[in-house]
């Protein structure tokens, strides 16, 4: 954590407005599986109490951080792919991570940077690997886009809409997930 610390620190130092504090992967005296939300938005947390000692360091009149949070982002490069799409981000999963985030937040005193946190990784049912394209479906996250009126201030980066076609790319912006962001990647 040391190093990832480090390294948010030297983005925001650099200029960078928006932060993934995306904490999900294993340290390296970690081991291996799943990590609870709970250790990953601990983890997010303090990421994000060293980019805000980082963003005092900056002239006065910066720009104001912004952050992005969430857990649902596979290792790089896209998923292995299986034979059926990925599956959509619940809804209760939304309002459970959003209030865990929340609280660790809370925790470091980081209620002030809570108030920038503008969106949350989510899962939309689509991917990609080396010789497959899951192409998105409006009616698999429907239940995912009604949970963000709960939420009014955040927004969805779309997980691996790489490689979706100029028309479910629309239906992303368009259909029920019209309030959200489409982040390629």
């Amino acid at each position: 954590m040391e190093k990832a610390s480090a390294l948010v620190r030297d983005c925001v130092l650099a200029g960078y407005l928006k932060i993934h504090l995306d904490a999900s992967m294993p340290c390296a005296d970690d081991g291996t599986g799943n990590f609870a939300e709970e250790t990953v938005a601990e983890r997010a947390a303090l990421l994000c109490q060293a980019a805000e000692k980082a963003y005092g360091e900056l002239p006065s009149g910066s720009p104001q951080i912004v952050y992005v949070v969430g857990t649902e982002v596979p290792a790089p490069g896209g998923e292995s792919v299986e034979a059926q799409a990925p599956v959509t981000t619940a809804a209760k999963h939304v309002h459970r991570t959003l209030e865990s985030f929340r609280q660790a937040f809370e925790k470091r005193g980081l209620l002030s940077a809570w108030e920038r946190v503008i969106a949350l990784v989510v899962q939309p049912g689509v991917d990609f690997g080396s010789d497959a394209v899951f192409d998105y479906l409006r009616t698999k996250a429907s239940l995912l886009s009604a949970a963000l009126s709960d939420h009014p201030a955040i927004v969805y980066e779309a997980h691996s809409t790489d490689y979706q076609s100029p028309k479910f790319l629309e239906q992303m912006v368009q259909g029920p997930l019209r309030n959200s962001q489409v982040a390629h990647g």
